[in-house]
């Protein structure tokens, strides 16, 4: 497995995460009440500002959020 750039991950995750996110037609305030967060750790993660809670309330598994 090739190593990725940090900052090319983050932005491949917020991406999937706001295209999973979109797929079921949920805001972000839909998604941090599903995921039982605030909805401004939602907005950090689509922005690439904190990554490690990535794969919250979409049940996913965080691999699919890098691919």
């Amino acid at each position: 497995m090739r190593r990725r750039n940090p900052t090319h991950t983050k932005r491949l995750l917020a991406r999937n995460l706001r295209r999973l996110r979109a797929e079921r037609a949920w805001s972000q305030d839909d998604l941090a009440a599903e995921a039982k967060v605030r909805q401004a750790l939602v907005s950090a993660l689509e922005a690439m500002m904190n990554v490690t809670s990535a794969g919250i309330g979409i049940r996913t598994q965080k691999v699919q959020l890098l691919v």
